[in-house]
């Protein structure tokens, strides 16, 4: 078991560095969190649940670089996303290394209402990475419509980060905001695109719930990490950013809710239906119809 384990993680790494080497756009990786903790959190849990060939539609992809990591892994890869808050440019040199690594990259206009170019029951996973947290309105209306493309046995995994880290408890313990920074929200272009609204473990479950899935994993992980603690600082720094590292790593594997983000796996089990709202409080507002925005930032 040690041993199978021990490949999986070079398959994974190799995996990493070679699509890293190729991706095209660094400072976007950067500013979108493509960085290689979460990628192999994503990997990792794709092969537990998932066998060789599998068909795998990644929604809201962004750079595609998650895609393009499960490709080099064996696995059939479909990405979509609206690539509207791309740079000139940008979008191009993003399909361009998604062809390249064998990924079916298709660009949408990110309204619920649009039709998908998939039929139903044609993925084995659907996963949503950090997107849910950008949306306006209600996710109900793109998880159902995504769960419908999904194979009977076919999982949805999701990650969010945590509206409960350890670093947003601290920031209003001492006077801060958990949300983004004021300064983004006031002077940003248009709508707003940053998170709306951010999640915790008990938020997970009931979406599983409402949408009559079978919780597999649902657990905190570190996927944002590295972007607050990198390496490339000065020697000093760079030594109280170990420092503070490891104090973040030892505190968080006590308290694992207090990590950065949430996981969820769930299964899709027949006969699917998941729930309506029907008969909820009018006070609850009930079921909103299905429109919403299809991408992150």
């Amino acid at each position: 078991m040690q041993m199978v384990r021990s490949t999986f993680r070079s398959a994974i790494d190799s995996a990493i560095v070679r699509t890293t080497q190729a991706f095209p756009l660094g400072a976007v990786e950067r500013r979108t969190g493509s960085q290689p903790i979460a990628l192999r959190n994503v990997a990792a849990t794709a092969m537990a649940h998932l066998k060789p060939g599998s068909r795998v539609l990644d929604f809201g992809a962004g750079t595609g670089h998650k895609s393009a990591v499960l490709s080099c892994l064996g696995f059939d890869c479909t990405a979509v996303d609206s690539m509207e808050n791309a740079k000139p440019g940008e979008t191009e040199l993003v399909l361009s290394f998604a062809n390249e690594f064998g990924v079916d990259f298709h660009t949408i206009s990110g309204d619920v209402e649009d039709p998908l170019p998939f039929e139903k029951g044609s993925f084995d996973m659907v996963m949503i990475h950090h997107v849910l947290e950008h949306l306006h309105d209600s996710p109900r209306g793109w998880l159902v419509r995504l769960l419908e493309l999904a194979k009977p046995g076919g999982v949805l995994f999701v990650t969010v980060p945590n509206a409960g880290n350890i670093r947003k408890r601290i920031a209003l313990l001492i006077g801060r905001t958990n949300m983004p920074p004021f300064e983004s929200y006031y002077w940003h272009p248009g709508r707003w695109t940053g998170h709306v609204r951010e999640y915790v473990r008990g938020d997970l479950a009931k979406m599983s719930e409402y949408l009559a899935l079978r919780t597999l994993e649902l657990r905190g992980v570190d996927d944002l990490m590295s972007q607050k603690f990198r390496s490339d600082s000065p020697i000093r720094l760079n030594r109280w950013l170990r420092t503070m590292k490891f104090g973040y790593l030892f505190v968080t594997g006590i308290f694992p809710a207090w990590k950065d983000t949430w996981l969820l796996v769930a299964e899709k089990n027949e006969p699917w239906k998941p729930k309506t709202g029907e008969g909820r409080r009018a006070g609850a507002q009930g079921a909103a119809p299905l429109r919403g925005p299809a991408t992150k930032a």
